[in-house]
């Protein structure tokens, strides 16, 4: 279980790397993310369960993300349940591209500028 809020995040030098990872470490990863600016710098800027894991009961809401064009602001991992991802805004990234928004996901209210 993660919970974070009131956070910034920047990082000057771009790199291949998220600035929030959320793993469970035993197939399973849960998540209460508000709140948190992601500056630039960060490809996915927050990747929530691996590509084996099930993402359960998270909840991605009220952050500011701002990225370059080509990053992917939130990735949320295989066979999501019960996951929101709403009301978060981001600059620079073309689209909100969860890789799995799985059964009982809420993924609305987002704006992604250009």
């Amino acid at each position: 279980t993660f919970d974070l809020a009131g956070v910034q995040f920047s990082n000057a030098t771009p790199a291949a790397i998220p600035a929030i990872y959320v793993s469970g470490g035993a197939g399973t990863a849960i998540a209460g993310i508000g709140d948190c600016e992601i500056g630039t710098g960060f490809n996915p800027q927050m990747t929530i369960g691996n590509a084996a894991e099930i993402v359960q009961d998270t909840r991605i809401h009220d952050n500011k993300i701002v990225g370059a064009a080509a990053s992917v602001p939130i990735a949320i991992g295989a066979g999501a349940n019960n996951t929101q991802v709403i009301a978060n805004v981001s600059r620079g990234s073309g689209a909100t591209l969860p890789t799995d928004a799985g059964t009982g996901s809420n993924i609305a209210l987002n704006i992604w500028g250009a």
